[in-house]
């Protein structure tokens, strides 16, 4: 799976995950921009473990704060793979 696919993947999942059909961009803000909570960033890392194939420690999800680190964390550890 290429970067875009991934990048259009997590698209489509934090767009249900908040519920909008908004444009997600790397610059947006988990939080502020995106409305979500701590239970809602724990459901995406759910979803991403289970769609990607990989497990997120915890200590790696204080990391995730805009849509451009959930890019950079797949990044590494699919190349791990």
């Amino acid at each position: 799976m290429g970067k875009m696919d991934r990048k259009e993947k997590v698209a489509r999942i934090l767009q249900g995950i908040i519920k909008s059909e908004i444009n997600i961009i790397p610059e947006q803000k988990l939080l502020e921009d995106l409305g979500m909570d701590s239970l809602k960033i724990m459901d995406l890392i759910s979803v991403l473990e289970d769609e990607f194939n990989i497990i997120i420690p915890m200590n790696r999800t204080v990391n995730i704060r805009t849509v451009g680190d959930i890019y950079s964390e797949l990044d590494n550890f699919i190349k791990k793979e």
